[in-house]
C-alpha cells in the first residue's frame, strides 16, 4: 500500500545511523520495537542496551526480534541483559538441516510509530564505527518519518506473531498502530482510494510517496 507525504533520509554509514539509534532509545515515550540479526557485546552495543533497558525502567514497550543462531554464538550476552530486564525477546530459529542459508536478517527501530530506521546496519563496532574510509563495514541505513512508519510498524507486530512461539501479545503497538491507521487514512495520507488525487498533479506527486517492504523467508516476489 502507497503512503504520501513521508520523509526518507540515507544515514551513510555508522558514523551517522549509530547516533540516530542511540536517539531513538534514548527518546521512545510508547513504544520501542527492534529487530535486528545480531547485537554484540561490544562498546557501542552496550550503550544501545543501557538506552532500551532505561526506556523499559521508564514504562516503554521494549521488544527485540533477533535470529536464533547468532544469539547462540555471538549474540547471547547482550540479549540475556535485555531478557533479564524483563524485554521480551524473539529468536527466530529458521534454519535446518536443509536449509541451512534461512536467516533472520531483517533490521528495523520504531520508536513510537513517528520515526523508523530500516536497512542492513547490525549492532556491533565493526558497523556502528564505519566512517567508510576507515576500512570498518560500509553501509547505508534509511531513516523514516510519516505513514510508512506505520506501515513498518504493521510489518514488526505481524513478525511477532509469526515468531513468538510463546504467544505474548503486543497489545501497545496494536493500539499504536490502529490509532495511526485511521488518523492517516482520514488524513488521506494512506490507502489506494487516494492514489489518483496523488499522482494525477505533477506539481504534487513526488511529494513523499511511499511503500515499504522487509524481508522474508515466505515473501512472496513483488515486482518494484
Amino acid at each position: 500500500e502507497l503512503t504520501y507525504g513521508n520523509d526518507v533520509r540515507a544515514l551513510f554509514n555508522g558514523v551517522e545511523s549509530y547516533p540516530e539509534k542511540l536517539r531513538l532509545t534514548s527518546e521512545a515515550k510508547k513504544i520501542l520495537y527492534v529487530a535486528v540479526m545480531t547485537m554484540v557485546a561490544d562498546e557501542s552495543g552496550r550503550e544501545l542496551v543501557r538506552n532500551m533497558v532505561n526506556a523499559k525502567r521508564a514504562g516503554v514497550d521494549v521488544r527485540l526480534i533477533t535470529e536464533g543462531f547468532y544469539t547462540f554464538s555471538i549474540s547471547n550476552y547482550r540479549v540475556g541483559v535485555l531478557e533479564r530486564e524483563g524485554i521480551p525477546v524473539v529468536r527466530v530459529n529458521d534454519k535446518s538441516l536443509k536449509e541451512l542459508n534461512r536467516m533472520f536478517h531483517n533490521k528495523i527501530w520504531i520508536r513510537d510509530g513517528e520515526e523508523a530506521i530500516l536497512g542492513g546496519m547490525n549492532i556491533l563496532d565493526y558497523e556502528n564505527e564505519a566512517s567508510g574510509f576507515n576500512f570498518l563495514n560500509r553501509d547505508t541505513d534509511i531513516m523514516v518519518r510519516g505513514p510508512a512508519v506505520t506501515s513498518l510498524l504493521e510489518s514488526f507486530i505481524k513478525l511477532w506473531k509469526k515468531y513468538d512461539r510463546d504467544n505474548r501479545t503486543i497489545a501497545s503497538g496494536e493500539a499504536v498502530l490502529e490509532h495511526r491507521l485511521e488518523e492517516e487514512r482520514a488524513a488521506g495520507v494512506r490507502g489506494s482510494e487516494n492514489y489518483a488525487r496523488w499522482l494525477g498533479n505533477p506539481a504534487t506527486r513526488m511529494n513523499g510517496i511511499c511503500r515499504t517492504a522487509v524481508q522474508g523467508n515466505n515473501a512472496e516476489p513483488q515486482k518494484i
